[in-house]
């Protein structure tokens, strides 16, 4: 019985033997394909311009509730500075609003008094504009003088000038905060700066050039603003770029990929499961007349499945594709005629 069985395994295999090394192969000719020269690097995003909100009046911060990092709209309530006025202060100021009260008071009935008398002669004219200039700068004066005791006396709102991202926080809300003291910056978001070091050993880069911003949030394209001089022995460079955007998609401190186009150019190529490697040569099996040639070849840049092809190759000569791997590596290189 083991002597059946084990004859009618071999036979077996002696007929599917050949399916095992059977393979099939297809090839594509050699067409010129359009190539992006390009250099890449890494770098950061950061704000081009921002504005510190600094207090008018000294006082509490009160009603603070921003996170720095965390993105605010023009004219929003930022916090609020409860005054700490001295009594003096206090005094000292209304009798300023006092003082300004009863000299707008005397500046509106001489105004009124010579309107009414002189009104429609043109002999007064120039009287007249003395008169209502003298009581335009009572008004202002008394003017001023009230928003000074409001600041003294009531709760002041502070907004933001602009739409952007806050900064750091330098006070805590229930803090005294010093007139004049900045309590937080806030960063435009809508042009921002990307910094970014590029090699650049043939001296290729140069302002004007397209490039795009790559990050997590998105893609974005813009050009080379400004290149700096070498700054490290292998050829990096710092390449500074500008960003508009209508909205704070990108934020300042995001990590960046810098891509510059330098030019675009057309060249041989075949699809990159072409390519094998024999011996640390990169070689590719082309179809002829009389059989398959294997022929060492020198690449290119690779892009969209593609390599160029620099030396080794003519457009339009047919290369295997799909199979290559199979027909170079199975017993059948007596078949091949090796060309260099």
């Amino acid at each position: 019985m083991n002597k059946a069985f084990a004859f009618l395994f071999a036979l077996v295999l002696f007929l599917t033997a050949p399916s095992l090394y059977a393979f099939s192969n297809k090839t594509a000719p050699v067409k010129s394909k359009s190539f992006v020269l390009s250099l890449e690097g890494y770098g950061t995003i950061q704000a081009f311009s921002s504005s510190e909100i600094v207090v008018r009046h000294p006082g509490i911060l009160t009603g603070l509730n921003i996170l720095p990092g965390e993105k605010l709209t023009k004219g929003a309530v930022l916090f609020g500075i409860v005054p700490q006025s001295s009594p003096a202060e206090l005094l000292a100021q209304k009798a300023k609003l006092k003082e300004a009260g009863i000299a707008l008071d005397f500046a509106r009935k001489e105004y009124e008094r010579i309107k009414k008398l002189f009104s429609g002669h043109a002999a007064y004219a120039k009287e007249m504009q003395r008169v209502k200039k003298h009581y335009d700068t009572a008004k202002a004066i008394y003017q001023k003088a009230g928003a000074g005791l409001h600041l003294l006396t009531s709760p002041v709102a502070y907004r933001a000038p602009q739409t952007g991202i806050a900064g750091k926080l330098h006070f805590r809300a229930g803090e005294f905060v010093k007139q004049g003291a900045a309590v937080l910056a806030i960063f435009s978001c809508r042009k921002l700066l990307v910094k970014s070091e590029i090699f650049d050993e043939n001296n290729q880069l140069k302002r004007g050039l397209k490039a795009e911003i790559l990050t997590q949030y998105g893609n974005s394209y813009t050009k080379v603003a400004s290149v700096s001089a070498t700054i490290e022995p292998d050829g990096a460079k710092e390449v500074f770029f500008f960003i508009n955007q209508a909205q704070c998609r990108l934020q300042p401190g995001l990590f960046a990929k810098t891509k510059i186009i330098l030019r675009q150019m057309s060249a041989p190529a075949v699809p990159n499961e072409s390519l094998l490697q024999a011996k640390g040569k990169t070689i590719v099996l082309v179809q002829t007349d009389t059989g398959i040639e294997q022929r060492i070849v020198r690449t290119g840049i690779s892009q969209a499945g593609y390599t160029r092809i620099l030396s080794g190759l003519r457009t339009g000569e047919e290369v295997v594709t799909h199979g290559a791997y199979e027909l170079l590596h199975k017993n059948i290189k007596q078949n091949m005629k090796i060309l260099d």
